[in-house]
């Protein structure tokens, strides 16, 4: 009994201090997936350019993350 009350205070207070952090801890997680995300893409898209250089490979790379901004930004 003194265990599930132990645990019972604990998952308490962390969800209390949380719940007050909850926007930014989720912001600071989007935010550095959007980052990581981003730099792939990048590097993807250096790749392909160099392999392709007269191609419309690298347009579509950059069309594609601006719609993904503006469904992103819309959606928030």
């Amino acid at each position: 009994m003194f265990k599930f009350l132990t645990k019972q205070l604990l998952y308490g207070r962390i969800y209390l201090w949380v719940k007050d952090k909850l926007g930014a801890i989720l912001f600071l997680f989007i935010s550095i997936f959007l980052i990581i995300y981003f730099h792939n893409e990048y590097l993807n898209y250096i790749e392909y350019k160099e392999k392709f250089a007269e191609s419309y490979v690298g347009l579509s790379f950059v069309i594609k993350n601006i719609l993904i901004l503006l469904v992103a930004g819309g959606y928030f």
